[in-house]
């Protein structure tokens, strides 16, 4: 990957999305692990404006190049997608994922730059409630992390425990889902070019990841 030219590129098709669509986007993909970017844009949570992330759209859109299906937050409607537990953005959320047979859901976010890890891994809590049936993908999650020479904490300082968040919210409806923060200093516009690629190949990975053991631990119980 070329760094600058990939995130210009992504950039330029995020302000494209954006355009098009009021309050998010739902691009299709035929594959079955879903990317979330709920915080892509300023959102608002009881009465103030949080800051964007909207390296996390890029990172959607990139995943969403090879097949993978997402969900981008598009414009701020005085509402947050990840905390406001009735919104458009969950509902549609849920209904793409029944129609399509979603099997696992990776919803992104940013933490701030001051954070001393590179990837938090908001499980829902210490049982790993949000992975549902799917506790045993966490191994890959890390090993992937750990392959890329990054650091990452588990649950802290985000659980992703509430109901209102996505994966929260998802893994209530059977969905198993993992909340992924990554450091603002990894993908941030001040930050080297090449680490933004670097994390974009890691989110790949890791998507790959779970897509094998899903399908292998299907090929297992089905025999």
């Amino acid at each position: 990957m070329e760094s600058f030219n990939l995130k210009e590129k992504l950039e330029n098709q995020f302000k494209k999305l954006k355009k098009a669509n009021k309050n998010f986007a739902l691009l299709n993909g035929d594959k079955k692990i879903l990317l979330s970017a709920p915080h892509a844009v300023e959102q608002t949570r009881d009465g103030k404006i949080k800051f964007a992330e909207p390296e996390t759209a890029l990172i959607a859109l990139y995943l969403n190049s090879f097949g993978y299906p997402a969900i981008i937050k598009t414009t701020n409607e005085n509402d947050d997608a990840n905390h406001d537990v009735n919104c458009l953005y969950k509902n549609n959320l849920l209904q793409y994922c029944k129609s399509n047979n979603i099997k696992f859901i990776v919803d992104l976010h940013q933490l701030s730059p001051k954070r001393d890890m590179d990837f938090c891994l908001g499980t829902g809590d210490f049982n790993n409630k949000n992975l549902a049936n799917k506790s045993y993908l966490l191994n890959n999650i890390t090993e992937e992390i750990s392959k890329s020479q990054f650091n990452y904490k588990i649950n802290y300082p985000f659980a992703a425990a509430g109901l209102g968040t996505i994966s929260g919210y998802m893994s209530n409806q059977n969905f198993s889902s993992i909340q992924i923060e990554i450091n603002s200093n990894l993908v941030s516009s001040y930050c080297n070019a090449k680490f933004f690629d670097d994390v974009c190949k890691l989110i790949k990975n890791i998507v790959l990841s779970i897509e094998k053991e899903v399908e292998l631990h299907e090929n297992i119980i089905s025999k």
